[in-house]
């Protein structure tokens, strides 16, 4: 669990700083593809480590009742 919630932390940050680059002035059009696409890469792995960690909660909560 620990290193999925480091894993999703250190994309979240990733994203921030993506998120910053596609603000600057100045890029090129293939730059701002390049970003989108790490951007796009990087969400996905977070969304996957967020469905990853749901379901560890619920083993973790259904492992309780027992």
């Amino acid at each position: 669990i620990e290193e999925l919630e480091k894993w999703t932390l250190e994309n979240q940050l990733k994203v921030d700083q993506l998120n910053q680059q596609l603000n600057e002035t100045g890029l090129s059009q293939e730059d701002r593809l390049e970003i989108h696409k790490k951007l796009k890469e990087s969400t996905t792995k977070i969304k996957h480590c967020k469905e990853n960690l749901d379901k560890l909660y619920l083993d973790q909560k259904s492992d309780l009742w027992f």
